[in-house]
C-alpha cells in the first residue's frame, strides 16, 4: 500500500510540473520560413495545400516575400493578407517568380508577431514555392 502511495504522489508531482512547464511556454516565431502551395482542383482530398500561414515576429521594415517557383493554370494567383496595427488589412497577389515587400506600417502589436496568410485561387491550379523572411 505505500508503494502505490508513494507512485500515486510521485505521479501528482510530475503532472503539477508538467502544467507549471506548460503554461509557462511562450510563443515564438521564426525570422524566415519556407512555403509551398500545391493546388490542383481536380486533385482527390488530402493532396492539396491551398493555404499556408506564417506567424513572424513584428519588424517594422516589413518582410521580404520570394516566389522562387510558380507554376498556375491561366488566371491563377496566389493571395497573401495580414493586417495593419491601425486594424487595415492589405493584400498582395503573385503570379510568377517575384520578390514583394510586405509593409506592416509603423506600430506595434499586442502579441508581438504578425500572421499572414497566403492562399491559392480557387477553381485555378496552382504549384508555388518560397520564403519568406524579415526585411533586413
Amino acid at each position: 500500500m505505500k508503494v502505490y502511495r508513494a507512485i500515486r504522489a510521485n505521479a501528482v508531482i510530475l503532472v503539477m510540473t508538467m502544467l507549471i512547464c506548460v503554461t509557462s511556454t511562450t510563443v515564438s516565431a521564426a525570422s524566415s520560413d519556407n512555403w509551398s502551395i500545391v493546388y490542383n482542383p481536380s486533385a482527390p482530398n488530402g493532396y492539396n495545400q491551398i493555404t499556408d500561414t506564417f506567424i513572424m515576429p513584428y519588424y517594422t521594415d516589413g518582410y521580404i516575400l520570394t516566389c522562387s517557383y510558380y507554376s498556375g493554370a491561366p488566371n491563377s494567383y496566389l493571395k497573401v493578407s495580414w493586417q495593419l496595427p491601425t486594424g487595415e488589412n492589405r493584400t498582395v497577389f503573385i503570379n510568377s517568380v517575384d520578390t514583394v515587400l510586405i509593409d506592416v506600417g509603423i506600430g506595434s502589436y499586442p502579441t508581438g508577431y504578425v500572421t499572414l496568410y497566403m492562399s491559392a485561387r480557387p477553381g485555378y491550379a496552382c504549384y508555388a514555392s518560397g520564403s519568406i523572411s524579415l526585411n533586413n
